[in-house]
């Protein structure tokens, strides 16, 4: 704004930066184990178990922080419906689902299902950056979105 030192800038982009939360569903867990978050071993055995790692990002980098076991359909749907409701008073003008190498007919069925649970103003496809489509591979989608500060 008019008249704003660096500093008052620098303290409300502090502000806003704590109110965006972003996950991501991992599709394939080789590229966590890649990122050195897991074993090799681990990964091999958590794949046969259908476990699909969800990241977020944290200060800028990407953190592991929980596991959903289930086929494809269900753990999008489950992933889904824990990120819009493990954080209260989402700011509803607008979400972004952020891909990598997702086919469209599972990008409208991800904002497909987002639309049944929550109503935003707007949902903003964008693709992933290179960071996040190297680390986390192709078929992960992410959730980003604001709370009210």
């Amino acid at each position: 704004k008019e008249g704003w030192s660096a500093e008052m800038i620098s303290k409300e982009m502090g502000k806003i930066r704590s109110c965006i939360h972003t996950t991501f569903l991992v599709s394939d867990i080789d590229y966590i184990a890649r990122a050195g978050f897991i074993s090799y071993r681990s990964a091999h055995l958590l794949k046969g178990m259908m476990v699909h790692p969800v990241v977020r990002i944290f200060d800028g980098r990407i953190v592991p922080s929980r596991s959903l076991m289930g086929t494809r359909d269900y753990v999008r749907k489950l992933f889904i419906k824990r990120s819009l409701f493990s954080i209260p008073e989402i700011d509803l003008s607008k979400v972004f689902v952020i891909y990598a190498g997702i086919e469209l007919s599972e990008l409208e069925q991800i904002k497909a299902d987002i639309r049944s649970l929550m109503g935003f103003e707007q949902i903003i496809c964008v693709e992933a950056c290179p960071k996040i489509a190297i680390s986390c591979g192709s078929g992960t989608f992410g959730i980003s979105y604001m709370t009210k500060f």
